[in-house]
């Protein structure tokens, strides 16, 4: 369906969504607007937004416990952000065969493990 937001065209599109859960299903409707026409580019949008949402996000949130962070200065809170994903980027990265979680507690502890990660 389209529809005019400030003079434009913009199509309106909605989908639903299924999880399987730990033997539950769940389900969610879901609505867009977007200036993408073609519905095969769009649902590769759609699916490229939440695999980033997925991988990145859930990751900061369950490793750095992003979303229960209490900094509200403007500045502090995009700094500490961008000093988080660097982290999240090296620990990512430094190859040990340990889960992102057991190596960001090592990083913690271990000096010479934390040098490995940022500096190798």
């Amino acid at each position: 369906m389209q529809i005019r937001i400030n003079g434009q065209i913009k199509e309106f599109w909605n989908g639903q969504s299924t999880v399987r859960c730990k033997g539950k299903q769940y389900s969610e409707k879901r609505y867009f607007i977007s200036s993408i026409e073609d519905i095969n580019e769009f649902v590769t949008a759609v699916r490229t937004h939440w695999t980033i949402e997925n991988t990145l996000h859930w990751s900061l949130d369950v490793i750095f416990r992003d979303d229960e962070c209490q900094i509200r200065e403007k500045n502090t809170a995009e700094n500490i952000a961008i000093l988080r994903r660097i982290c999240f980027n090296r620990i990512k990265m430094y190859q040990n065969g340990k889960t992102l979680k057991r190596k960001k507690m090592l990083c913690t502890f271990d000096d010479s493990f934390r040098f490995n990660v940022l500096f190798s």
